[in-house]
């Protein structure tokens, strides 16, 4: 009779490790946060902070931040939940016109996640006024 229960308590061991293997490998790993959060400053031409841009990804473009009075901005950028890729492709498009010293042109930049992440200091994204 013991050996039934030991057996038993064995096989459902095995199948509830089996099952959270099955649901990890289709699922991936739970992540807490699936969005890469990228940090920078907006400049114009003469390394002077620019507000008001607007700051989308391409690759989702749901996920955008702007550039406050200070030049910086934080886009959060979602990834899979199993995956940071390694580019993200953001759009710079200025959102108050002459508000902010001048009506500048959108720019597009593809950012290499892997240096990014390693890097001492944040981007710096330089806006050129339209002509």
């Amino acid at each position: 009779m013991n050996f039934q229960k030991l057996w038993g308590n064995v096989l459902r061991s095995l199948l509830a490790l089996f099952g959270l293997n099955v649901f990890t490998a289709c699922y991936g790993p739970a992540v807490s946060n699936p969005y890469l959060g990228i940090k920078g400053k907006v400049t114009d031409e003469m390394k002077v902070p620019v507000s008001g841009i607007q700051v989308t990804s391409v690759d989702i473009g749901s996920s955008s931040g702007e550039s406050d009075v200070n030049g910086n901005f934080n886009c959060q950028v979602f990834c899979s939940y199993d995956a940071i890729p390694e580019t993200v492709t953001l759009k710079f498009t200025d959102t108050d016109g002459k508000d902010n010293g001048g009506k500048f042109e959108e720019k597009i930049v593809t950012i290499d996640i892997q240096k990014q992440l390693t890097a001492p200091e944040p981007i710096v994204v330089e806006m050129s006024l339209e002509n």
